[in-house]
């Protein structure tokens, strides 16, 4: 019996690309090998740019401490408990999914930071564009464009951010590809 498993990897170069990614998958392949095979994924696609999988059961725990639960507020708290109101934070006039990339954003320090400028592409190997649309992986791409267009102080005004996050975020270059077992290796 198959399944499948959509992930999503993010690219920066001049903007950010992102590519989505259906896998047939068999239902015994266990946790290790959907892992494996997502990595492979990632490398496939990458043309040579260093990628990293930022979940929670990344093998780089500096990766692994980029998960939302990780992360700790001001106050000593995890975020994730502050982030999980923003997912799907509607107003009248629209929804503000930026937000969850300001705070995430805001979270990060010197030693992550260091960690993410060594790539330039990111991916979690939990999220699925179909169930979600916030994504640390994404924010960390949103992240890294901040940084080469030289806009890092936007992250000290919520407004401006949320400006910039808008129309950076219309120009992100999206594709949808099928991959079958066959064809990944």
């Amino acid at each position: 019996m198959k399944s499948s498993k959509r992930s999503c990897f993010y690219f920066v170069k001049d903007t950010i690309y992102q590519y989505n990614v259906s896998v047939d998958l068999q239902d015994r392949f266990s946790y290790e090998s959907q892992r494996s095979l997502t990595n492979d994924l990632a490398t496939k696609f990458s043309n040579g740019m260093r990628i990293t999988d930022i979940s929670p059961v990344s093998l780089n725990p500096i990766a692994k401490s980029l998960w939302p639960t990780n992360l700790i507020d001001a106050d000593g708290s995890p975020i994730k408990n502050r982030l999980t109101q923003y997912q799907t934070c509607v107003d009248p006039n629209g929804t503000y999914h930026g937000v969850y990339d300001f705070m995430y954003l805001k979270r990060i320090n010197n030693k992550m930071l260091k960690y993410i400028l060594s790539f330039d592409g990111y991916f979690d190997i939990y999220f699925n564009p179909d169930r979600k649309y916030v994504s640390p992986a994404k924010s960390i791409a949103m992240l890294r464009l901040l940084i080469k267009q030289n806009k890092t102080d936007y992250l000290q005004d919520l407004q401006k951010f949320m400006y910039w996050y808008y129309i950076n975020e219309m120009q992100i270059i999206e594709s949808d590809k099928e991959i079958t077992n066959e064809n990944i290796r």
